[in-house]
């Protein structure tokens, strides 16, 4: 079914999403002058390019951003290459913005049943964390490092280069951080160690508790 991994449901037109927080919200371990080119000129360029590709095909408008992301060896040959660029880049966008929250994240660590599955996974939060860390940190050129569920019940870490996705291998995308120098090198520099570490006192845990849950909920469905 095509709403099997659908995270955010959106289709087309595609637009910038409400952020929870303002520019200057993810202070002092994201700079605002970062937030507001990262959000307007990268992610707004991703949107207006997917936009564009899908204009003259009204079959693939209706359909979710998950469900083109999941079938591109569907799409128009003419298309498939800016739906994986442009929608990937829009996609993991949303869940990287989402995946944040000054006011939520800190010492607000992951508890109940999603604690419990990293744990299983993991062997502890430390190792989930450590795991995590090495991945994003040893991740060559651009890309995103996510925190997974698979239909199996277990959580992985994976990092994908530059906009690909975790949802072609029909996993559930919880939780995201940006590798991408972009993301941090005003306020960083190349130092993404820095950015990383950082980045932990702004994850939104309540935020990927819920994607969690209806993760689970999802797969069980299927």
């Amino acid at each position: 079914m095509d709403k099997d991994l659908m995270v955010y449901g959106v289709t087309y037109p595609y637009q910038l999403p409400q952020l929870a927080y303002p520019l200057d919200g993810l202070e002092p371990y994201v700079d605002a002058q970062t937030i507001q080119i990262h959000i307007t000129k990268h992610h707004q360029g991703y949107i207006d390019k997917l936009n564009k590709a899908l204009e003259p095909h009204p079959a693939y408008q209706q359909r979710t951003l998950e469900w083109l992301l999941m079938h591109l060896d569907a799409l128009p040959e003419e298309i498939r290459q800016a739906v994986f660029d442009n929608g990937g880049g829009h996609f993991n966008h949303l869940l990287f913005w989402d995946s944040m929250n000054r006011a939520r994240g800190g010492e607000n660590l992951p508890s109940g049943q999603l604690m419990q599955a990293i744990d299983r996974s993991f062997g502890s939060f430390d190792q989930f964390k450590k795991r995590f860390e090495l991945s994003a940190l040893s991740h060559v050129g651009s890309g995103w490092t996510w925190l997974c569920l698979t239909p199996d019940g277990k959580l992985e870490v994976v990092t994908t280069l530059n906009h690909d996705t975790p949802l072609r291998l029909g996993w559930y995308p919880l939780l995201v951080v940006d590798v991408w120098e972009h993301a941090y090198y005003l306020k960083y520099q190349n130092r993404r160690p820095e950015f990383i570490a950082a980045w932990w006192n702004l994850v939104n845990w309540g935020s990927v508790t819920a994607r969690y849950e209806k993760a689970l909920a999802t797969f069980a469905e299927r």
